[in-house]
């Protein structure tokens, strides 16, 4: 992923209070599927799961404390989004606006990018430029190469920026100066990531591996619709507004208040 901020499982033992909850915001929670974590950790797991995810916990919920929310925890807040605006990279802050940040993921377990797939995202790109939009694109490691060089050669030739790895990433840049984002579908985290900062965010949906391979994102991406931060991208930019989606504080005061209490009902080793 291009800089992807949430993936893996906090190794913080501290007790925790609710004044210390700024400091779980700087580390990665709990985005790993149960059954990988029962390997990591096999007793009283603390556990997010979005709500998507919420129909596989059943048969394990007395080992877990369980927060549904509308996004995965990530690291980026508004504060870091801030600072990133203040003092951005110059080649970004050339950019005129309106400027969009296109995050391209790649082939994954539930998607893959078919040569029509890349030909659509390339024509609804070249379509998005025809309108006077400056982008400025990253891609994954997960990226096929044909995407990556054929958005790579669109993004030059109409003057945005595209980050070819060298040097530090811009991801968080990118995000803090959008004025909308463009996010593939195969990538949950990108989306929430996105979904922060309160610009519109216009999904494109590679192909499914095979038919209802990617049930689970399409309900996680419903439930982002209902709340009005994304919407299908088409080629054109329309502003739409919503509340920055943020879970991250809100699993940390939850962990904060609940964590003490598991310990003392179970004992220091919890």
């Amino acid at each position: 992923q291009p800089a992807p901020m949430g993936s893996g499982l906090s190794k913080a033992k501290p007790p925790l209070a609710p004044e210390d909850t700024g400091d779980l915001l700087e580390e990665v929670l709990f985005c790993r599927p149960l059954r990988t974590m029962f390997g990591q950790r096999g007793h009283r797991v603390l556990h997010k799961v979005a709500q998507h995810d919420r129909g596989w916990t059943r048969s394990v919920l007395f080992l877990v404390f369980v927060l549904a929310t509308l996004t995965s925890p990530h690291r980026v807040s508004a504060a870091r989004l801030e600072a990133a605006r203040a003092n951005p990279p110059p080649a970004l802050a050339a950019l005129a606006h309106p400027r969009v940040a296109l995050l391209l993921g790649g082939d994954s377990r539930h998607h893959r990018f078919t040569d029509g797939d890349i030909d659509r995202l390339v024509g609804l790109l070249d379509r998005l430029a025809g309108e006077g939009v400056a982008m400025m694109a990253t891609a994954s490691r997960r990226s096929p190469p044909a995407l990556t060089q054929r958005v790579a050669a669109l993004v030059e030739r109409t003057g945005g920026f595209f980050w070819d790895g060298a040097g530090e990433n811009p991801y968080l840049p990118m995000l803090a100066l959008a004025d909308a984002i463009v996010v593939t579908a195969d990538s949950v985290n990108m989306v929430g990531e996105a979904c922060a900062t309160g610009r519109p965010v216009f999904i494109f949906e590679p192909s499914e591996r095979q038919p209802g391979s990617a049930m689970k994102a399409k309900a996680y991406l419903g439930g982002l619709m209902d709340h009005g931060a994304v919407r299908f991208f088409d080629g054109h930019l329309e502003s739409h507004a919503y509340e920055p989606l943020n879970s991250t504080p809100v699993i940390a005061a939850a962990i904060a208040e609940r964590l003490p209490r598991h310990r003392t009902q179970h004992g220091s080793r919890s």
